[in-house]
């Protein structure tokens, strides 16, 4: 088991989330992590999350499994100069997940809309690029926004679900340049899901070859176990 505190991982699962999330889509792959965490909930209960209450969840996993500082690196767009990022997650993650709905008034008129869900997103996937925004928009609101209605929707689904969205301002140190950039915590928590596959397999690999043991059983062994074992190993 993979434990943070009372909180404990099947490495099997993580491991069979990784495999599959590795043929499928990023926006599925967020999916295959929640179920890790929450094995019980139907798939489709948890693709119409409110990107935020999805995005809040995968934090969570992946303080059980990492723990709650986050730290990553950015490009500058001007110079290329890399920028270190460190950051406490609860600290972004902790606050307010909004509401899944709410009424707003644009253009004179009061307009429903709702947060968007992960069904949203694979919905307008196949989109080209350019025209994901608006199609996101008129799926939220339930009907096509352009001009001045369509900036006040925008805004107004910001308020809806704060959390869709996570950003930070940041500046380079060698060219002084200014910009804001977005951080995917899906897309991260996946790449350090990988990265902890490959190590898992790599583990699974020496303690089969030194002992002849099946993968489920050296996967269901605590870390401080296999650790152990590998130790030994190494040691000959």
């Amino acid at each position: 088991m993979i434990v943070m505190g009372s909180a404990a991982i099947a490495a099997a699962s993580l491991l069979q989330a990784w495999e599959q999330g590795e043929r499928q889509h990023p926006l599925h792959r967020a999916l295959a992590l929640l179920q890790v965490a929450e094995p019980q909930t139907p798939v489709e209960a948890l693709a119409d999350l409110p990107i935020g209450e999805r995005d809040r969840r995968l934090f969570s996993l992946r303080s059980r499994l990492f723990g709650p500082r986050v730290e990553a690196v950015a490009a500058c767009p001007e110079c290329g100069e890399m920028l270190d990022i460190a950051f406490d997650g609860r600290d972004v993650f902790g606050g307010d997940a909004g509401t899944p709905s709410g009424v707003r008034v644009i253009g004179g008129r009061e307009l429903a809309l709702r947060a968007a869900s992960t069904v949203d997103l694979l919905e307008i996937a196949p989109l080209p690029v350019h025209e994901r925004p608006a199609a996101l928009l008129a799926r939220c609101a339930g009907e096509p926004l352009d001009g001045p209605e369509r900036d006040a929707a925008e805004a107004g689904l910001a308020e809806l679900d704060p959390l869709s969205e996570v950003s930070f301002a940041l500046r380079c140190e060698a060219c002084g340049g200014a910009w804001s950039e977005i951080f995917d915590i899906a897309a991260f928590v996946w790449a350090e899901v990988g990265d902890r596959a490959q190590r898992l397999m790599r583990e699974v690999h020496a303690l089969a070859r030194a002992y002849g043991w099946r993968e489920a059983d050296i996967l269901s062994l605590s870390p401080r176990r296999r650790a152990a074992y590998l130790s030994l190993v190494a040691e000959g």
